[in-house]
């Protein structure tokens, strides 16, 4: 069961979120308050490129990070101004 604040990757992207892009969950209202997904539900993730998508569960995988690491691809997302490519 994902929860809101969960770290994702999608494996078949959607929208503006590509394949095997890093992601964020979201609640439904795309905050990042505290809400737990069921396992047939459609979930939002807010992708490190700072684009929004709605996705079921099974085009997610979970992933264990350290968030004072990861938070920062993020920031970065925001403010680049060509292709980046991202190892780990």
């Amino acid at each position: 069961m994902l929860q809101s604040g969960d770290y994702v990757v999608i494996l078949r992207g959607v929208d503006d979120v590509s394949d095997g892009q890093l992601c964020r969950v979201l609640a439904p209202d795309e905050s990042t308050s505290p809400h737990r997904y069921p396992p047939a539900s459609w979930i939002p993730v807010f992708s490190w490129t700072g684009y929004v998508a709605w996705t079921n569960q099974e085009n997610l995988v979970r992933i264990a990070v350290n968030v004072s690491k990861i938070e920062p691809l993020f920031q970065f997302g925001f403010s680049r101004t060509k292709p980046t490519l991202l190892q780990f």
